[in-house]
C-alpha cells in the first residue's frame, strides 16, 4: 500500500482516534492492532517530517507531557525516535 502524506497522516489520525477507542470498551486486541499499524506507517513519515523542521520534535515532547488519551503514543513515537538517535 502506496499512500500520499496527507492521507496517511489522515490514516494515522483516525487509527490513534481508533485505538483509543478500543482500548475504552476494552478490546485491546484491536488497540494493539491499529497501535501497530500506525508505528508502521507512521514512525518513517513522522521521522522524514522531523529531518525537515526539527522543531516537530520539542512540539511532539510537549504533547507527551500533555496529559491525554494519546499520551503513551507519543511517549513511544519519542522513544523509537531516541532510539534512531533523535
Amino acid at each position: 500500500m502506496n499512500l500520499d502524506h496527507d492521507a496517511a497522516i489522515k490514516l494515522l489520525h483516525a487509527s490513534a482516534d481508533q485505538a483509543v477507542i478500543a482500548e475504552k470498551q476494552g478490546d485491546l486486541e484491536t488497540a494493539n492492532a491499529l497501535k501497530e499499524n500506525i508505528k508502521r506507517i507512521g514512525y518513517s513519515i513522522v521521522e522524514e517530517e522531523i529531518k525537515k523542521n526539527p522543531e516537530l520534535l520539542e512540539l511532539l515532547y510537549l504533547e507527551s507531557l500533555r496529559h491525554s488519551e494519546k499520551q503513551q503514543l507519543h511517549k513511544d513515537l519519542l522513544e523509537y525516535l531516541k532510539d534512531k538517535g533523535y
